[in-house]
């Protein structure tokens, strides 16, 4: 299977990959799965696994204050 490539072009997604959220966030694959089962932010489409950036965003910023 192909590396996936991330690119940055500078739009605000809607729903990233686990290694978009690890880059984004600087975290690893078992800290984001955690903070996005608990900020309620994944999503499947088929069988792929998406996170939702508005709510890990508003949940970290939660976390942060």
């Amino acid at each position: 299977m192909n590396a996936l490539k991330i690119e940055s072009t500078g739009i605000n997604p809607l729903t990233i990959t686990i290694e978009q959220a690890k880059e984004r966030y600087n975290l690893g694959t078992s800290t984001i799965n955690k903070i996005a089962a608990d900020a309620n932010a994944i999503i499947y489409i088929g069988r792929r696994k998406v996170f939702l950036v508005p709510k890990l965003d508003r949940y970290m910023e939660e976390l942060a204050n």
